[in-house]
């Protein structure tokens, strides 16, 4: 699963990619999935859906659609649309939402030092949709999920040592977390999608760029 280490000038960097509205466009992906749930099971049960998606959300601290989909189902026991609605959450189509540029900069950064996926959240439906969306096989195969990554950094460096090491993420709450107990990260905000302007209290990353595509010529 790990390849042969490369080197960028004399110090080997691993860059640690987020997906979800740092590679991929996930608002689109819930605005339009929200969409085709509604189409299937009406106003008042797709209200119920997003009702238990917030609780089990509020219950585990990250999205888990199976479990959302296995309540549901409890819940709503006479749904003739169900197989269709999970049809629709773990079949999606997610290479269209992949960001412009965003298959570029993994390449540009691969020329810098080894590219990982490092995302968070349900250890089923993301890596569907890492997997689906293409984003596995642009870095070959190096994805690491955890419900709550940025507790599991010690891990991550057992299973990519590195001199140095980046993370790319669009949730400016977690590059803080990150950076408040493993200083020697050097962080970098992708100001895309809902979490973009939720930096209060945040300290300031070390690197910002307005879009994924910009990743390819920062300099770091």
């Amino acid at each position: 699963m790990t390849r042969t280490t490369r080197h960028y000038g004399r110090m080997h960097t691993v860059f640690l990619l987020d997906v979800d509205n740092t590679l991929l466009d996930n608002d689109r992906f819930n605005s339009d999935l929200d969409h085709q749930v509604r189409a299937l099971l009406g106003d008042e049960r797709t209200a119920r859906f997003h009702a238990i998606y917030e609780e089990v959300r509020a219950a585990c601290g990250y999205v888990d659609y199976p479990e959302t989909l296995r309540r549901f189902a409890r819940e709503f026991a006479d749904e003739p649309h169900y197989t269709e609605v999970c049809a629709l959450v773990l079949g999606h189509p997610f290479e269209r939402y992949v960001f412009p540029g965003a298959f570029d900069a993994i390449r540009a950064l691969d020329r810098r030092g080894t590219t990982v996926i490092l995302s968070d959240g349900d250890l089923i439906f993301q890596a569907t949709k890492i997997g689906r969306s293409g984003l596995a096989r642009a870095v070959e195969g190096r994805v690491l999920i955890y419900e709550h990554k940025e507790t599991r950094l010690d891990e991550v460096r057992k299973r990519y040592p590195a001199e140095r090491y980046v993370l790319v993420d669009d949730k400016p709450r977690i590059l803080d977390d990150v950076k408040a107990h493993e200083p020697d990260v050097v962080t970098v905000f992708v100001r895309q999608g809902k979490y973009s302007h939720d930096t209060e209290g945040c300290r300031e990353p070390d690197r910002t760029v307005e879009r994924i595509a910009d990743l390819a010529a920062l300099q770091l």
